[in-house]
């Protein structure tokens, strides 16, 4: 079991690095290809990477029994992921590039509200250990909370599939600036859905890891997303 253990939280750390790295490597963006949305996408990406780093720590305690410490932590997880979905909302639409500052003002204070009454569930309804297997120490948010997330969720994760769509049907110069739209999109669509089935607890065992696997994919292409953005001026002789 330890083995299974320790593997399940190297990937998630693994995640959380990655994460981490598309944060860090928005210093390095070139200001000719910087987007309004490289910031929020960021942003998002350094939330998520407390969420893993935090994911690694409540696996470990919970496979050392320490039960009480898993616990609080997946309080402080679940705030980030809350937040998050709200910085996600800024991110997205500023990938779709639509100029309609009052809509994405709307967005925001839609999924604050979202983001606050996932807090009340969160804190109202506690959380719930499962029973430990190989590979993960689960600990479930309730119903009314998995519900919340899932109407936050949702919307992004079409959004995500619509930029991908977008970026495939378009034709004509493919610059550094929609290479990132188009990674970062395909970064969201495999966070989206593999986070989406570990953050319900639909998958157990082994298919938590498989899906965390995905996620690791996911922050790859959302630090590749940045890079894409530190691409040098052509040289013009």
């Amino acid at each position: 079991m330890l083995v299974g253990i320790l593997f399940t939280v190297i990937v998630s750390l693994a995640i959380g690095t990655f994460s981490a790295l598309a944060w860090t490597s928005r210093r390095k963006v070139n200001p000719r290809y910087h987007t309004p949305a490289v910031p929020a996408f960021a942003l998002f990406w350094l939330l998520m990477s407390c969420v893993w780093y935090l994911v690694a720590f409540i696996d470990f305690f919970g496979y050392m029994g320490r039960i009480d410490i898993a616990s609080f932590l997946i309080y402080v997880m679940q705030v980030f992921v809350g937040f998050s979905l709200i910085v996600a909302s800024r991110a997205i639409w500023r990938m779709l590039d639509i100029p309609t500052r009052g809509v994405e003002t709307v967005i925001t204070l839609v999924y604050t509200a979202l983001f606050s009454a996932f807090l009340w569930s969160l804190f109202y309804y506690g959380v719930y250990p499962q029973p430990e297997s190989f590979f993960v120490s689960q600990i479930v948010t309730a119903p009314v909370t998995i519900a919340l997330f899932t109407v936050s969720f949702l919307p992004l994760w079409f959004a995500g599939l619509f930029l991908v769509g977008r970026h495939i049907l378009a034709k004509g110069e493919k610059s550094p600036s929609r290479r990132f739209l188009f990674i970062g999109a395909l970064a969201l669509i495999f966070l989206g859905i593999s986070g989406f089935f570990d953050e319900t607890g639909i998958v157990v065992d082994w298919a938590v890891t498989a899906v965390r696997l995905v996620t690791l994919v996911g922050s790859i292409f959302a630090y590749s997303a940045v890079v894409a953005l530190q691409e040098p001026d052509e040289l013009v002789i």
